[in-house]
């Protein structure tokens, strides 16, 4: 693969990677004209729940078929049957999980919901947590044999489900906080069945007991820091449905919606900061990584400056005047992604170095923070505890990610 197409196939993936939350996002106006603040609260608790599931039923398992894809020759037999184990191990074991899990619905329900119905919206969550999760695997099968066109596809036919299954829901057949998740389970099916055909002659159903051992041995490791990302930035949702309204969660969830947009143009300008600066490094070229990334720097602090300044509008602008009490809350969610911003830059040193773990420490110690903020700020103060646990957990994150920073320049990371 020569440069121009490594860049054509980074740029696919990254296109793809924003589909989902741009689809969501063009979707807020609707979803507040048809649903009550209590309603869209319900709807995003559950969509904050499906995502812990993903987690559990996967076990980071497609984090191992990117590590171990190319252990085997390319288009073998061994290559085939190692993608089989896999996939017929999770299948299995999200089976056996969802099975217990409803089974027991009555005890597992009782902890995740306070306000929420149990039916419908247990079985979307299962259903959800299931068809996500084996998505998954198709989708990491597409990106190691670095077929990125089918892999935008997917994400595309995702999105667009979604998008139209949703207004068709909401605005034709008059669904409730059910009609979204209703189109997800449609959108997440068709897309795992075009999933499933895309990948059928990369994969032969097989079973090696030394291959899942190997792979478990790694992805499982890499559980605590996916868990923390998704700790961080959703479980709050969680956590307030067992003390506030429902009517809250939702005006709470759409304020975090709309900061997200902030967290995608980070996200953009870092997949163009990132490649440079490691190139940067790699030449000693030490003026220039420090003059971009007083760049990026300024650059964040603008962008969140004018979202500082034009968000509340855009909340007036989207939202039906019962969300309008949003606008108080995304002032300290920007604040919060403003620091997520920084420690792009700030972790950058460590990702050249490969020391990944020392992020983990970070993420792991921030995630633990939020928890225990939550809990114990929630009861008193509520959404506003979860506002200052969020930012006490990214500050925490970018805080301890630049202290490691600063002790390992003396032990051979050489700013």
């Amino acid at each position: 693969m020569n440069v121009k197409q490594l860049l054509q196939t980074a740029a696919i993936y990254s296109i793809s990677s924003f589909l989902t939350p741009i689809a969501s996002f063009l979707l807020l106006p609707y979803l507040t004209a048809y649903l009550t603040p209590a309603e869209y609260g319900t709807l995003t608790t559950v969509q904050s729940l499906i995502g812990l599931g993903q987690f559990i039923l996967l076990l980071s398992l497609h984090g191992a078929i990117t590590r171990y894809y190319y252990d085997f020759e390319e288009g073998s037999a061994r290559q085939k049957k190692y993608l089989g184990t896999i996939l017929v191990f999770v299948s299995a074991f999200s089976t056996v999980v969802i099975s217990i899990g409803l089974l027991l619905k009555p005890w597992i329900g009782g902890m995740l919901f306070k306000s929420i119905p149990l039916d419908p919206f247990f079985y979307y969550l299962c259903a959800l947590s299931f068809l996500t999760a084996l998505l998954s695997l198709c989708l990491a099968v597409l990106r190691v044999k670095e077929q990125s066109w089918r892999f935008f596809l997917l994400y595309v036919i995702r999105s667009v489900f979604v998008f139209v299954g949703t207004i068709l829901f909401l605005n034709v057949l008059g669904f409730g906080p059910d009609g979204p998740l209703l189109a997800s389970v449609i959108a997440e099916g068709a897309a795992l069945l075009i999933g499933l055909l895309m990948i059928r002659k990369s994969v032969l159903l097989s079973w090696s007991t030394q291959a899942l051992k190997k792979s478990l041995f790694y992805s499982l490791p890499l559980l605590p820091y996916a868990l923390s990302s998704w700790v961080i930035s959703v479980s709050d949702r969680v956590i307030l449905e067992k003390f506030v309204s429902l009517e809250k969660v939702g005006i709470y969830a759409l304020a975090a919606q709309v900061a997200l947009v902030l967290r995608m143009v980070f996200m953009s300008i870092n997949a163009a900061y990132l490649p440079r600066y490691i190139s940067l490094m790699k030449q000693t070229q030490q003026k220039n990584v420090l003059k971009i990334n007083r760049l990026f720097l300024i650059t964040i602090v603008l962008f969140s400056g004018v979202a500082l300044l034009s968000f509340k509008h855009l909340i007036g602008w989207i939202a039906s005047p019962s969300y309008l009490e949003a606008a108080a809350f995304v002032y300290v969610l920007i604040i919060a992604e403003c620091l997520v911003g920084i420690n792009y830059v700030v972790s950058a040193k460590f990702l050249y170095y490969e020391r990944t773990g020392l992020l983990s420490i970070t993420s792991i110690a921030a995630a633990l923070l939020n928890i225990l903020l939550n809990f114990f700020l929630i009861p008193f103060i509520g959404i506003w505890g979860a506002l200052w646990s969020t930012l006490a957990a990214e500050f925490t994150r970018v805080g301890l990610t630049y202290f490691l920073n600063l002790r390992q320049t003396g032990k051979g990371l050489k700013a």
